[in-house]
């Protein structure tokens, strides 16, 4: 992981693949049954083909679950992470110039609608999880793009940039 060097070693029941950004990930799905020592876990993880080094195939056989659906399980989320930790909420961003032609032409997200504009702008409205990666694309795309609600998004985003901008020893006081 790129939390740490430490190699692991996992049994997982593979339940999908997805491709996101050009990098290809495995759905991995985890059961415990109870014991007396231990509780029942049922989870899921997320794992990047290219930080794999090495996989193989078990004789154990598994079903996958009745309720699994790959398309219902990713439908929240704007690439790959799917955290039980963070809700999908409506989020609106302004798009300025023409990156509001090309969020009409590429939506960042299926949930994705035009729900106003003026002169040299589009309001899009998302129902998405605001994970990191979905933050960092909003960033990366900051000079023409503006989050309008919710307030927490926004004030996230903000201090995303102040932290851009502090990395070039550039202080936000003075370029107000």
């Amino acid at each position: 992981s790129y939390e740490s060097d430490k190699i692991t070693e996992a049994d997982f029941e593979p339940y999908c693949l997805k491709l996101f950004n050009q990098r290809w990930y495995i759905l991995a799905h985890f059961h415990r049954d109870a014991t007396p020592e231990k509780e029942e876990r049922d989870y899921f993880a997320i794992y990047s083909f290219d930080r794999i080094q090495e996989m193989s195939l078990t004789d154990v056989k598994f079903d996958i679950r009745d309720d699994f659906d790959a398309q219902d399980f990713f439908s929240e989320c704007f690439g790959v992470f799917a955290s039980d930790e963070t809700s999908a909420e409506r989020i609106i961003l302004r798009a300025y110039g023409k990156q509001r032609y090309y969020l009409r032409d590429l939506p960042l997200h299926h949930s994705q609608r035009a729900i106003g504009q003026g002169e040299n702008y589009t309001d899009f409205e998302y129902y998405v999880r605001p994970t990191s990666d979905f933050c960092g694309h909003i960033l990366s795309l900051a000079n023409n793009l503006k989050v309008i609600y919710p307030q927490s998004l926004a004030d996230k985003i903000s201090q995303l940039a102040i932290d851009t901008l502090k990395m070039y020893n550039i202080d936000v006081k003075d370029k107000v």
